[in-house]
């Protein structure tokens, strides 16, 4: 027993430390108006997706000091470039689901969100069946008004932070479990990795009622059938879905501690897809997080929700222990 616990403080000091030096590069790279932007698509870089990103992993838990500034700075940048129908890819862009999900929980968790505020456009993207869209369904928009797996658990999530009524979380909840292949994986449409789409499902269902029997029967069979030598980006999605599903999570959390540079960022992956809108099997390139913002963004969400899932577990073990056990 106490080698167990001692074991689990030694990986939890370890990846602490991960995260705050993560922390440190992502608040030291914040563009003096509250941003941070990522990716070089045609239409330019974004920023109210990656700032809202970069500001949840930093929310995510107390912060004083530069990380805490770094949050209200955030918070003043996304309130600002708010616009009438929610955030996009940058401020110039059409609002769409998936960006306004994100910048929504971000307000929320950051303690900038009024009740209902911005979620009645965040319901609009959701059809009779639960699924969200990313983009509201329309000739112009094409596939990309269609919905999708990747996109539907994080306005679930959003509407969640935002305390919407519970009849449209029940709604959303369906959706996503219907949404799941009989694999036990849901299917990433913006993304060339079905971990993302599968780590944001479990996300949801963790808390919006817990994972259900029949997805923790499938889950583990079709994660046990990846590799963990992936990119930065999918090794950090493989460890969310690992910790919520109760898997072996030490392979996922070494191999992305051990992938971090000197500089506290995780290097780019390539990872990102702008699939074409008329749904032709031709996808193009890959596009890679240059600026190291997206990609260490999501290591720090799912390193700090290992160590959430490892705290409540050291709790647990040490309420079990006999006295003479107890730290």
């Amino acid at each position: 027993m106490l080698d167990w616990i001692g074991e689990q403080h030694g990986s939890s000091r370890s990846a602490a430390s991960a995260v705050a030096r993560a922390e440190a590069y992502l608040a030291s790279r914040q563009a003096p108006d509250g941003h941070w932007r990522d990716y070089w698509l045609l239409h330019g870089q974004s920023e109210d997706w990656v700032t809202a990103c970069c500001g949840l992993a930093l929310a995510q838990s107390p912060r004083q000091g530069a990380c805490g500034r770094a949050i209200q700075a955030a918070a003043r940048a996304l309130r600002r470039a708010a616009r009438p129908g929610g955030w996009g890819y940058h401020r110039d862009s059409v609002p769409d689901a998936d960006s306004s999900a994100w910048a929504v929980r971000f307000l929320a968790t950051a303690g900038w969100l009024r009740k209902d505020q911005y979620t009645t456009f965040l319901q609009q993207y959701l059809d009779e069946r639960g699924r969200a869209h990313t983009f509201l369904p329309s000739e112009l928009a094409g596939r990309w008004g269609d919905a999708h797996a990747d996109v539907t658990p994080v306005v679930g999530i959003a509407l969640l932070a935002a305390a919407v009524d519970s009849t449209i979380v029940r709604r959303i909840r369906e959706g996503v479990i219907q949404g799941m292949d009989p694999q036990g994986f849901w299917p990433s449409y913006w993304w060339t990795t079905d971990t993302y789409a599968t780590a944001r499902s479990l996300e949801f269902l963790a808390l919006s009622g817990g994972v259900p029997d029949a997805v923790l029967a499938r889950t583990p069979v079709w994660l046990a059938s990846q590799t963990v030598t992936d990119p930065p980006f999918v090794v950090a999605q493989g460890l969310t879905v690992a910790t919520l599903i109760g898997f072996d999570t030490e392979g996922w959390l070494d191999a992305l501690l051990e992938l971090q540079k000197s500089d506290g960022s995780w290097p780019p992956s390539s990872v990102l897809l702008v699939p074409d809108k008329e749904g032709s099997a031709a996808q193009g390139a890959a596009h890679a997080d240059e600026e190291r913002m997206l990609g260490t963004a999501m290591a720090i969400m799912a390193v700090k929700t290992w160590l959430r899932q490892m705290d409540r577990t050291a709790q647990g073990a040490a309420h079990r222990a006999p006295d003479s056990l107890r730290p």
